[in-house]
């Protein structure tokens, strides 16, 4: 069986990082040796640039620049270049030239013994795969070590696979220089001219999205915030060479403002309003050791201070609104709706339009020179930056914290020399995190079924809160997971469906209550007891206030998502009223001016005419203008003059201009009134409910 596209191109990065290795860290040499082999291998005596191009990346999986391969050309003095065709003197290449093949087939049988591995791990935790599943697989493995991708059909298998074989030096010293050889290869994506890696001179803006910032912090765990720091550390350093700073990092309004609500969001907890989902690493983080809300403000406080001390600063306000850049627009209902963009996250999309606009929608090939740039590690906005992209060879408008430490360590010619490299480079942080990541959203999936079947009145709120903790007990931070608990994470990720806790509480309150049943059998007489009675009353207050407690949380949760919603469209809506504002200005004068223009033009007519033209001028003028004031006073009925009839001009321009206004900027007035109604409801609700409590 041929041997696949994937598995040549993992061959094809080992031998790329021993090129690279044996002193060969000249891109264009090492490219060379590969074109070598094409030309030995294959018996070339001719060919053309796209030809070599097209031959190099079918046998190697590399997708090579063709500037990068002209270049690379050069460096073998038996090819001569004859207008648009290159010859080759085969009398002049030398005995055992070709030092690819060996490395190639060397790599190729290590390849394939650890994908035999991987197969045969599979299948064991499975089921037999058939060709088409182990083909798949072997897909999805290449692809898990080679792209900053995380999620596949495999994931989870494939992760647990690399970390059950963490401590085998001979498979871990194999992936890391397939992991290393893509690193020194992917210096080429969004580079213009990889022979220059000096110093960075274009000041290059990277907009960083909550996600990047909570990792700096340490609240979604260690790995996170080393990934983080490592990068910070290289921008660090790219800084410090350019002996400016050539690179800032700055966040938009909407990531200050949704932090704002998180840390609020973690005060109603630690005051007892709200609780935390469980899958939420972040906020456990921020809660943990709180007693109260001073506690809580404290540490939003120290996380601001961080940022500033790191240079992390807010972008100034700009209007990216402005009818001169409506052209660089990305913002549709048409892709919302395609990509599921909830209101609470328009961020996803507004932040790639801003970039655009700072841009001016120029396309550009170069990540250093591409000025603006979102960084960030959420998925669906990768996802839109790719697809908005024209061309693949185009610094997309985001990227992931990956690429740009693979660039900055390429660029600062960092090479594989020292002790450390970045952990982003590390396979097994990868399969640590992706595995992390998978089991957060089972536990997220399975929080939800929790909460529907209890508000089906499926399970009591005793159940779903032992639920929410066994959930608890079940997530884990990357840092956490290892070899000893792969089994329990594996066993709870093949559960479909949430299995309801019974916990031994439970188990002793039921029999607790066959006990009260018999009692209450023998006692029937005493039912009707003074003591029994108070009882019965104090069980039923207490019940009223724990659902006018349940009541209150979820007003609460209810007002702050109608004041989310509410708060975005008025900002929506204050930018078109800007617009509608300035449009509005200018229909008056330009009304009147057109007035004065056709009383002035009549006259000239007038003046100029013989007394013929001029009779039927003045009777035209004297029957026209009063027979159109009577017909809109008959439509309207009621009596209207000139400055009536004006009015109901200018009224029905301006109402034309704020319809299509709010349009493009999607603003719906019946949607606010109707949001702001709902609010005042419970607002109204919960002013009923305090004064109930004071009375």
């Amino acid at each position: 069986m041929r041997e696949s596209k994937e598995m040549r191109k993992l061959a094809s990065y080992v031998t790329y990082r021993q090129l690279y290795n044996d002193g060969k860290n000249d891109v264009y040499t090492i490219i060379s040796k590969f074109a070598e082999n094409i030309i030995i291998t294959q018996s070339l005596y001719s060919f053309g640039l796209t030809e070599m191009s097209e031959k190099i990346n079918d046998q190697f999986g590399f997708c090579i620049p063709d500037y990068v391969i002209q270049s690379s050309l050069k460096r073998l003095k038996y090819v001569m270049r004859s207008e648009h065709r290159y010859t080759v003197d085969t009398s002049e290449i030398k005995m055992n030239a070709d030092i690819v093949s060996n490395s190639m087939a060397n790599s190729s049988n290590i390849n394939q013994e650890m994908v035999n591995s991987l197969v045969q791990y599979v299948q064991d935790k499975t089921t037999v795969l058939s060709e088409r599943e182990r083909e798949k697989l072997i897909q999805c493995f290449c692809k898990f070590l080679l792209d900053d991708t995380i999620a596949n059909g495999y994931s989870e298998l494939i992760s647990s696979f690399v970390i059950e074989n963490s401590d085998n030096p001979d498979f871990k010293s194999n992936i890391t220089e397939i992991k290393e050889g893509a690193v020194l290869f992917a210096g080429l994506n969004y580079n213009s001219n990889i022979s220059d890696n000096s110093v960075w001179k274009d000041e290059l803006v990277l907009y960083v999205e909550n996600e990047i910032l909570f990792h700096l912090a340490g609240y979604n765990g260690d790995v996170f915030q080393k990934l983080t720091e490592e990068l910070f550390s290289l921008i660090s350093e790219m800084n410090t060479k350019s002996k400016t700073k050539v690179i800032k990092v700055r966040y938009f309004e909407e990531v200050s403002n949704e932090i704002d609500v998180f840390f609020a969001k973690a005060c109603d907890i630690v005051s007892g309003k709200e609780y935390v989902s469980a899958e939420n690493y972040a906020m456990s983080e921020i809660i943990n050791g709180c007693q109260n809300e001073a506690d809580v403000i404290e540490k939003k406080t120290k996380f601001y201070r961080m940022l500033k001390n790191k240079n992390i600063f807010q972008e100034k306000d700009r209007n990216y609104y402005l009818d001169k850049e409506h052209k660089y627009n990305l913002i549709s209902q048409e892709d919302i709706l395609k990509y599921g963009i909830e209101e609470d996250k328009m961020r996803y999309i507004t932040h790639l339009n801003y970039v655009n606009v700072l841009r001016k929608g120029e396309n550009i090939k170069d990540l250093k020179k591409a000025k603006y740039i979102v960084l960030t590690e959420t998925g669906k906005i990768l996802k839109m930056a790719s697809e908005f992209c024209e061309n693949s060879g185009f610094v997309p408008l985001a990227i992931n914290m990956g690429v740009l430490t693979n660039r900055l360590w390429f660029d600062l010619n960092k090479g594989f020399g020292a002790s450390e490299f970045p952990s982003t480079f590390d396979i097994l942080v990868k399969a640590k995190i992706v595995l992390s990541k998978i089991l957060t959203e089972s536990v997220a999936d399975k929080f939800e079924q929790a909460k529907k079947r209890y508000l089906d009145q499926e399970i009591t709120e005793e159940q779903l809160s032992d639920n929410i903790l066994m959930l608890r007990e079940e997530i884990k931070k990357p840092e956490d997971i290892n070899k000893n608990v792969l089994e329990n994470v594996l066993s709870f990720l093949s559960e479909e469906n949430l299995a309801i806790h019974q916990s031994e509480k439970e188990l002793l309150s039921i029999k607790l209550q066959k006990a009260n049943e018999k009692n209450d059998s023998l006692m029937k007489s005493m039912k009707k007891n003074e003591e029994g009675k108070n009882k019965l009353i104090e069980e039923s207050i207490q019940k009223n206030a724990d659902l006018q407690r349940k009541n209150v949380e979820l007003l609460c949760r209810n007002k702050e998502n109608l004041e989310q919603q509410i708060e975005e469209i008025e900002k929506r809506k204050k930018n078109a009223d800007k617009k509608i504002q300035k449009k509005i200005s200018n229909i008056k004068p330009v009304t009147i001016g057109s007035i004065i223009f056709y009383c002035l033009f009549l006259l000239f007519v007038f003046l100029k005419s013989n007394e013929d033209i001029q009779v039927v001028i003045t009777i035209v003028l004297a029957i026209i203008p009063p027979a159109i004031i009577t017909i809109i006073s008959l439509i309207v009925d009621k009596k209207v003059d000139f400055f009536n009839l004006y009015e109901l001009f200018i009224k029905w321009i301006e109402k034309r201009i704020e319809k299509k206004t709010y349009s493009s900027y999607f603003v719906d007035k019946d949607k606010l009134r109707k949001l702001k109604e709902e609010l005042a409801e419970v607002e109204a609700g919960l002013k009923a409910i305090k004064y109930s409590n004071e009375a």
